[in-house]
């Protein structure tokens, strides 16, 4: 279990995160949304005993992250949204590295991390890109089969088909009973990962919701591409929906509760196209919470 109590790190000038207060159960997978600079990265830190609070407390598995940080790490696995790595090492040389400061024995499980990515392990670091980069640093965060896994910004970096795969395999530790605290911006990663969200404003907890409450309330964005100008009028004017914007044959159209009404509608006009449209953490704060996510 993660225990955050009352917890506080004070940057100084509304930087940091103050009197933050949540538990995350074991096998569970929890997420932490907020926007650049919320203190996402800050409270990864603290649990991972990087730093010291000003105030309050973080356990994992009941140990306390500052004083006890060096045994929390050994059952732990941490990736940083920011990867640093000796530039003059390979990728495998480097998992070798971390074998032997983990007194790790097998490379296998980082082994069939980096070949699921499709990471060439030969490759120098400073000859590899962002993206492999972080494929080598998600191996190594699972190298030694953590029981809790924290990750800022997981995702980022990766291409979609790539992002496909992490989810995939984020979806696989939780069925092992793995402990996930993932750190995002963007509420479609945890929405496919999570059991529960919470909201961080400016250092503060906002809300903790279920992901299925939150899915029921957020509207959804749909682009919708008729087969000319005249259905999608036909339909502005016949059909009770949320009609954002009307592009020539083009819609792009709110949906709250169930799809069903919205596709049983769409089934009587000729559709070419349908697409969900991703919304930004902003617009679905203003939406489900009210209020500036900045403000």
């Amino acid at each position: 279990m993660i225990r955050i109590k009352n917890l506080t790190k004070d940057y100084g000038k509304n930087r940091g995160i103050f009197d933050l207060s949540f538990e995350v159960q074991n096998g569970e997978a929890f997420g932490l949304l907020g926007p650049e600079g919320a203190g996402k990265t800050t409270v990864l830190q603290l649990l991972m005993g990087f730093a010291d609070a000003s105030s309050g407390r973080c356990f994992i598995h009941g140990k306390n992250c500052w004083r006890q940080s060096d045994n929390i790490k050994c059952f732990t696995g941490y990736l940083p949204e920011q990867v640093s790595m000796p530039a003059y090492l390979t990728g495998l040389s480097f998992l070798h590295f971390l074998s032997e400061m983990r007194g790790i024995k097998s490379l296998e499980k980082a082994l069939n991390t980096a070949k699921r990515f499709e990471l060439d392990l030969d490759k120098r670091i400073d000859r590899m890109n962002t993206e492999e980069k972080k494929k080598l640093a998600i191996s190594g965060a699972l190298m030694h089969d953590p029981e809790i896994l924290l990750l800022d910004e997981p995702s980022r970096h990766l291409d979609s088909a790539m992002q496909n795969r992490l989810f995939e395999l984020l979806l696989e530790e939780k069925s092992h009973g793995k402990t996930i605290l993932l750190c995002s911006h963007r509420f479609e990663e945890a929405e496919r990962i999570c059991d529960r969200v919470g909201m961080l404003k400016r250092g503060m907890l906002v809300n903790v919701d279920d992901i299925s409450s939150v899915r029921k309330a957020i509207r959804k964005i749909f682009r919708v591409s008729f087969s000319d100008e005249q259905e999608a009028v036909k339909f502005v004017r016949k059909e009770s929906f949320e009609v954002q914007s009307m592009n020539g044959a083009q819609l792009m159209v709110a949906v709250s509760g169930s799809l069903r009404p919205f596709l049983q509608a769409l089934s009587e006009y000729e559709v070419l196209e349908l697409e969900n449209v991703a919304q930004s953490l902003e617009k679905l704060f203003e939406h489900l919470y009210g209020g500036d996510l900045y403000a």
